[in-house]
């Protein structure tokens, strides 16, 4: 039976889960809780129950301790944090396992976004201006240049999120940015500020790819975000796929500067009206949400990485079709009966438009039934318990 590890259990390890049994290769899932949605599908061979995903020593010690049974297997990441601990101890787990990432200092480089915008910089690639202060004092000596609103955000996203439960602050004033620049410094939390690029939700783009562990580039896909989840500044729940020469050809010249990256990944772009150009935003290292959906349209990226890490075959790359749709149903209905709908200004119109093309859904599958009960099952409660206050709410 062919086999390979995945590192996270939510709807990204799903999809992950689901590209390669699709294939024939069961999965492994490393996970935190019992209601993680991958843990459930049919494709899952056997399951491990970890702590804390942020734990790179509890990660490790894990694999050393399953080494003999599960050695010669792939291991893939399902987050950022989950690459950088394999890269961190490559060195080890290498002799036991095969590790579909690149090197340390290189994979250090590209999802700490002070090191991500230095390798934009180099590269010639648009992107926000930003500020990286220490001290107070020096958010003091920076009052005259930030405009608000601005952004607050971290170098490294899942410690961040780890402790404040978001991706970044929203800053509308000086006073503000003081609190919550002293906040993240109580926690030890690096940030920057960043300035804010005006504009809806659509106007965020995602270029993926893929990089053979010969350090070859084999082909990517972009899509364009519809709606996130919270809106402005949360995680893709509409997306549709388009192509763009520019924005292709930016991420290409972006991905120069790391010659030593393998694997699979994103770079995030938001384009700037008032000067016309698509700006990077950030990289991430590793699968993204909606890789189920790439697979669908031919382009598989965890059998990529089986075949070219496992048996040494490199395996052609499809082009695409534009106007295909993926979306997370739970959470896109969610915020459409909420009153965060209106950030979207969605009509019923809006909302429903994407479902009535050519689409493939987060978790909800016919073939694949039981991660979309454990979902809308564990989410009852939260769903039922609005929808009660909404219909029953005294007047």
């Amino acid at each position: 039976m062919r086999k390979a590890i995945i590192i996270y259990g939510g709807p990204l390890g799903l999809g992950i889960v689901r590209s390669l049994g699709e294939k024939g290769i069961k999965s492994i899932v490393i996970h935190e809780d019992d209601e993680e949605v991958a843990v459930h599908s049919k494709y899952v061979f056997h399951k491990v129950k970890i702590k804390n995903y942020l734990d790179r020593k509890e990660l490790y010690d894990l694999l050393i301790k399953n080494k003999k049974k599960w050695k010669g297997l792939l291991v893939i990441p399902g987050s950022d944090e989950s690459a950088l601990a394999l890269a961190y101890y490559r060195k080890q787990l290498s002799k036991h396992y095969v590790l579909p990432v690149s090197g340390y200092n290189t994979l250090s480089k590209v999802v700490d976004k002070k090191e991500t915008y230095k390798l934009a910089d180099k590269a010639g690639v648009p992107r926000p201006k930003t500020w990286c202060p220490k001290t107070l004092k020096e958010i003091h000596n920076l009052k005259r240049e930030i405009i608000f609103p601005c952004i607050l955000k971290p170098h490294l996203r899942h410690n961040f999120y780890k402790i404040f439960k978001t991706k970044l602050f929203y800053i509308n004033n000086f006073q503000e940015l003081k609190k919550k620049f002293m906040l993240c410094i109580k926690h030890k939390v690096d940030v920057m500020i960043s300035e804010l690029i005006p504009g809806e939700d659509t106007n965020l783009y995602g270029y993926s790819f893929y990089i053979d562990k010969n350090y070859k580039f084999r082909g990517g896909m972009l899509d364009q975000k519809l709606r996130q989840a919270p809106p402005k500044f949360g995680v893709g729940r509409v997306i549709r796929t388009l192509h763009n020469d520019e924005i292709a050809a930016l991420a290409k010249k972006f991905l120069k500067q790391s010659p030593k990256y393998t694997g699979p990944g994103k770079i995030e772009f938001k384009y700037d009206a008032r000067d016309g150009k698509y700006k990077l935003i950030e990289m991430n290292a590793r699968i993204i949400l909606w890789v189920h959906f790439m697979a669908k349209l031919g382009i598989n990226y965890p059998y990529l990485m089986y075949e070219d890490w496992i048996n040494s075959k490199q395996i052609k790359i499809k082009d695409y079709k534009d106007n295909i749709y993926w979306m997370h149903l739970y959470n896109d209905v969610l915020y459409f009966m909420s009153k965060k709908r209106k950030l979207d200004n969605l009509t019923f119109g809006k909302f429903i438009s994407p479902y009535l093309h050519r689409k493939v859904l987060a978790i909800e599958s016919i073939k694949d039934p039981m991660p979309m009960i454990i979902h809308w099952r564990s989410n009852a409660n939260d769903f039922f318990n609005w929808v009660n206050k909404k219909l029953f709410r005294k007047k």
